[in-house]
């Protein structure tokens, strides 16, 4: 027998069970680089690909907060918009030193949006959702209340031996006032904090 065709037999009389086959799993979900569950109902990750389209249909998303000058991909646009997914775009680039920094403008108005229920479920991503988005969920968990030693750390997890100083100072420097604008649909994650 071919490897393509080789089965498992329990006893006499049960049915074979293919090992490995030569057909396309379409069972698996592939869900997309960096992902991660930021709070009941907001996710992150990096730039979703075709393969991560089931995953994300599965989880329902209604909304995803975009944060990347470059456009959308031919196929990531048409899954968006045959999905029905609002998508909120902010033209930004990453905080680089000496005088790119992601402005409290775009960081409170991200922040609203996924504060709102409504919006609920929301994939935050930007190309490999670390930086980028490590910064906007850092003001999150910051209007959340954690500690800037648990902020700094779970930044840490998705950017590596990469973290960018200027992220965490502006994770640090960031006034949540501005954010804080109550929503009539406020997750109940956040209410708590």
């Amino acid at each position: 027998e071919t490897p393509h065709h080789m089965a498992a037999k329990t006893d006499a009389s049960a049915q074979p069970v293919h090992l490995l086959t030569s057909r396309p799993r379409t069972d698996i979900l592939v869900p997309p680089l960096n992902f991660g569950m930021v709070a009941p109902g907001v996710y992150r990750s990096g730039y979703p690909n075709t393969k991560n389209f089931p995953f994300l249909k599965q989880l329902g998303i209604k909304t995803i907060i975009y944060l990347s000058a470059e456009p959308l991909s031919g196929p990531y646009e048409e899954f968006v918009v045959a999905g029905s997914i609002r998508l909120i775009r902010y033209n930004t680039f990453g905080n680089l030193e000496p005088f790119v920094e992601m402005g409290a403008d775009v960081l409170n108005s991200a922040l609203r949006e996924i504060t709102d229920t409504a919006n609920h479920p929301l994939l935050i991503h930007c190309d490999k959702g670390n930086h980028r988005t490590g910064c906007v969920v850092g003001c999150l968990r910051k209007l959340q209340r954690w500690s800037i030693a648990s902020i700094t750390n779970e930044y840490g997890l998705f950017t590596g031996t990469n973290p960018r100083v200027l992220d965490l100072l502006v994770i640090e420097l960031f006034d949540t006032r501005a954010a804080a604008a109550a929503h009539r649909t406020m997750p109940a994650w956040l209410l708590a904090s």
